[in-house]
């Protein structure tokens, strides 16, 4: 079992959310995600376990389980311990993908931005790669935070550097 914290790309894909290399949640059989409800963020209570990954089986039911307080009383000399316990509530229709969509429209990530400018300076057509990182840099927005808006969008680096929208399907 490895366990990992997900990352801050950006993506709601929890596979390209793995921290460290991409190469680990290849290389697992099962992922499952450990979240919050992402349309409910004032229940701090509430966790929920979707499966993202199964390459042995089919993937399992998301379950919704409730957090709560729990008293190891003390034995064998070791103090009593205040921890928390999982218990059940039921079946939920969350998916892995769920847990890394915002709810709040106004929370938005630096690549959220980077998208939305990308789509606005190539409304018109191709744009020159050093343009567009150029334009980019004037706007505050980063280089790693570009490269995922591009990988996000498909948009294509072609023909000596030039930016463009990637083709429909």
């Amino acid at each position: 079992m490895i366990i990992v914290h997900p990352n801050k790309a950006g993506a709601n894909d929890p596979l390209m959310r793995t921290n460290g290399a991409r190469a680990f949640s290849q290389a697992v059989r099962s992922i499952i995600v450990l979240g919050r409800d992402p349309n409910d963020p004032e229940n701090t209570s509430h966790r929920f376990p979707p499966h993202a990954k199964g390459s042995v089986g089919a993937k399992h039911e998301t379950v919704e389980y409730r957090l709560e307080p729990t008293l190891i009383p003390a034995a064998d000399g070791d103090p009593e311990v205040t921890t928390a316990r999982l218990v059940e509530i039921g079946a939920s229709n969350l998916t892995s993908r769920d847990m890394f969509t915002h709810a709040d429209p106004d929370e938005r990530t630096q690549t959220d931005d980077a998208v939305d400018f990308l789509h606005e300076i190539l409304a018109a057509g191709r744009l020159p790669a050093d343009d567009a990182q150029q334009l980019a840099k004037q706007r505050g927005i980063g280089d790693k935070p570009l490269r995922l808006a591009r990988a996000r969008l498909g948009t294509t680096r072609r023909g000596g550097g030039t930016y463009r929208e990637a083709s429909p399907s």
